[in-house]
């Protein structure tokens, strides 16, 4: 699945920096999607802790190494963060926007 993707992308991108564009394309489009209906859950650590680490296997499999002090300064490097971070910001977001909304309602009743 990788190769393939690896591929496809370096070969229409290929005056881009290949490595941005599909760490790019992680952040961008699928952490979104995957983490739009779970902000308003409260997970346990342990499901945080799986999606991290789904997170450090891709990092791993894209850079082909396993040591994790160079996926951290990769995931750095690209301005990446844990699903498990991403997800706590946007739960308080939301919290934040849900009591402002609820506290309208009260104002308006």
């Amino acid at each position: 699945m990788f190769a393939g993707l690896r591929q496809a992308l370096v070969l229409s991108y290929s005056e881009c920096d290949f490595w941005d564009i599909l760490v790019q394309s992680l952040k961008l489009k699928f952490m979104p999607m995957l983490l739009h209906a779970l902000e308003v859950c409260q997970l346990p650590r342990r499901d945080l802790q799986s999606l991290d680490f789904m997170s450090n296997r891709f990092f791993m499999k894209l850079f082909r190494t396993s040591d994790m002090s160079l996926i951290k300064y990769c995931q750095e490097m690209f301005d990446f963060e844990l699903p498990s971070i991403t997800l706590q910001i946007r739960s308080e977001k939301f919290e934040m926007e849900y009591c402002n909304a609820e506290t309208m309602l009260i104002k308006f009743n």
